[in-house]
């Protein structure tokens, strides 16, 4: 019985040394880039599944929708003329509630 507690008890602090010795580091993955209607048919759906950092690109059209930017992203439309986001005179058009955020090529 002692020998079983004792190597129990030594197996538990080897592997506790190991985990405290080893240098785990985090990777950042690269960003990506995220389009819609492509990928996701709204922009807030696109922005909602989005990691910090990514990029989405939306395509020409008219978007019907209030969008809010909640993360750190570049949103960005593919020409400033014809892709526009239309709050529909309710609320914002673009709401951005964070820092680091890029917002270009829309008209809103």
């Amino acid at each position: 019985m002692k020998r079983t507690v004792s190597g129990m008890m030594i197996t538990l602090l080897l592997t506790g040394l190991l985990l405290v010795t080893l240098n785990i580091q985090v990777v950042k993955s690269e960003p990506s880039t995220i389009i819609v209607p492509d990928d996701y048919p709204t922009i807030q759906e696109a922005i909602n599944y989005a990691n910090e950092g990514d990029i989405i690109f939306v395509r020409n059209g008219t978007y019907y929708e209030n969008v809010v930017v909640n993360k750190s992203l570049s949103l960005v439309g593919e020409d400033r003329c014809n892709t526009v986001i239309d709050g529909s005179v309710v609320g914002t058009g673009v709401h951005v509630t964070t820092d680091h955020v890029t917002v270009q090529g829309f008209g809103v």
